[in-house]
């Protein structure tokens, strides 16, 4: 079956550099990517225009989240490791690199969004390397609940030249998407 649109299950995985996959699905309510633009100018000559490519901008992805504690959100925003209740997590200790992987497939069984997914089954994965938390605004209402927004920014390139952005998809005649590997220093997927 071939999908039309994606709709209503997104997997989301963030990873700390040198961590581990923390799955995020059910703490996420809309995603929200923006940027990558790939811009252009005129420079006019007396002859004709010249077209100057311009670097590429900036990406930024934002979750709309639902914090229950600090280890959901905050420890990402903040930084540190505390794993000791109760916990507590400061501004100003640390900006720690994550990867932002989403993941939108037909196969049921996938758990992660670094995960593979079957050969016969549709997937379409973003992959985002190297980002930074740049904001962790939370928000409540006397009729709601706590809601929060993470964003996360990156580079479409790091200082090598090599890319932090990737897209992978499958459409169900192929052998399905690999797992990703783990989020190193040296190691994006």
């Amino acid at each position: 079956m071939a999908v039309d649109a994606w709709s209503e299950k997104a997997l989301v995985s963030i990873t700390k550099i040198g961590g581990t996959d923390v799955e995020f699905c059910t703490k996420t309510t809309s995603i929200d990517i923006s940027g990558g633009g790939q811009d252009t100018e005129t420079v006019r000559t007396f002859c004709g225009d010249i077209t100057r490519l311009n670097p590429q901008e900036p990406f930024e992805i934002s979750l709309d989240v639902v914090p229950v504690y600090a280890d959901d959100f905050d420890s990402i925003y903040f930084g540190g490791t505390d794993t000791t209740q109760p916990l507590e997590f400061t501004a100003g200790t640390s900006r720690d690199k994550y990867r932002v992987v989403i993941l939108w497939t037909t196969d049921t069984t996938v758990t992660s969004a670094t995960a593979a997914t079957t050969a016969g089954e549709e997937a379409y994965r973003l992959i985002f390397a190297e980002c930074y938390a740049v904001s962790f605004d939370k928000t409540y209402d006397a009729d709601g609940y706590l809601q929060g927004t993470i964003t996360f920014k990156c580079s479409a390139k790091d200082k090598s030249g090599d890319p932090n952005v990737a897209v992978q998809s499958d459409d169900g005649s192929g052998t399905g998407l690999a797992a990703l590997n783990p989020y190193t220093s040296t190691t994006k997927w």
